[in-house]
């Protein structure tokens, strides 16, 4: 009956929302992978990649990575086979190279034409799975991933070896610019970590509604750092009444998430919960909506 308790308390803290119209799970010419770091391989954040085709294609098929930073500054990029039918295991902290430990960023992963052409495909079948594997908490932190078709980083014409800052102009599985996006926080016997990306325009000041669990609100203000990658620390919000301890940040996000320019773009959030009771780090998806 105790577990039984403390199990009720955590699912009615956590309040696990459904995700309003994200797309995981379905296989597509790339992937995002919104939230990557390594502190050593102790530390590291691990991709399952998968090629769902069945039919060899000259006896094998090529995936390119980029790695960016969180403003998206192209940072490394690499290349890796795969046969049909394959997964590949991509462990971060293997592939990133000297003087990139501690360095927060994201990876895009896109299925090449064939061995010898990074021209985007545009029916590539690619999925991916991600965690944050941390040896010395002996935890796995689920990492969402995302699809991305390569009409968003421009069609098939794309270089895959050469994408900049201003290449992914949207994300097939992530919200719409301009949608509405409930970030979940919990503390007290909760620490809550919440992560947004976007396709742009991130680095700046948002004024929001802040909810707790009573349908109490109150505006309040929150600073994005970064301009596609940004983490926000609900207990560090000046003005958040004290007994807001378990609830959402509802963000109206602008309707321009590209980089130097007013055309739409994508984003996407998910909030990191780790209870002291549990110890392990759940993620939770971000609902959003039109406004």
């Amino acid at each position: 009956m105790k577990k039984l308790s403390l199990a009720v308390a955590v699912a009615a803290t956590l309040g696990a929302g459904i995700a309003g119209a994200y797309t995981v799970g379905v296989p597509a010419d790339g992937v995002l992978v919104p939230n990557v770091i390594h502190n050593g391989p102790g530390d590291t954040t691990a991709v399952a990649i998968t090629n769902h085709n069945t039919a060899a294609r000259n006896g094998n098929y090529t995936v390119y990575w980029t790695f960016f930073d969180q403003d998206s500054n192209h940072v490394t990029d690499g290349q890796f086979t795969m046969t049909q039918d394959d997964l590949h295991t991509f462990i971060w902290s293997e592939e990133a190279g000297v003087g990139l430990e501690g360095e927060r960023g994201y990876l895009v992963f896109g299925l090449g034409e064939g061995a010898a052409n990074s021209a985007a495909r545009t029916d590539g079948l690619l999925s991916a799975a991600a965690f944050q594997a941390n040896a010395v908490e002996g935890d796995a932190v689920f990492v969402p991933t995302f699809p991305v078709d390569a009409s968003d980083w421009g069609g098939a014409g794309v270089d895959l070896r050469e994408l900049s800052s201003t290449s992914l102009r949207s994300v097939m599985g992530a919200a719409p610019a301009g949608h509405v996006v409930d970030m979940r926080y919990a503390m007290g016997d909760f620490s809550s970590k919440i992560v947004l990306w976007a396709t742009g325009n991130l680095k700046q000041s948002f004024t929001v509604h802040m909810y707790n669990d009573e349908q109490q609100r109150k505006s309040v203000n929150f600073d994005c750092e970064n301009t596609e990658l940004c983490f926000v620390d609900p207990t560090g919000i000046v003005g958040r009444p004290a007994d807001f301890v378990n609830g959402f940040i509802r963000l109206a996000t602008p309707t321009d998430l590209n980089e130097g320019d007013a055309t739409g773009g994508s984003f996407l959030s998910y909030t990191e919960v780790k209870s002291s009771s549990f110890g392990a780090t759940q993620t939770i998806l971000n609902t959003h909506f039109p406004r």
